[in-house]
């Protein structure tokens, strides 16, 4: 549980530049599904 705990945390502590960089891939991801359909 421990070993959990500090993954999530260590997770936690870089999520929001992560969560930045999905964002924005999924920004161009569903532009180019706009383009296409």
């Amino acid at each position: 549980v421990k070993l959990r705990a500090t993954r999530s945390l260590k997770y936690m502590r870089g999520a929001p530049m992560r969560t930045r960089k999905l964002a924005r891939d999924m920004l161009v991801f569903w532009k180019r599904m706009d383009r296409e359909l």
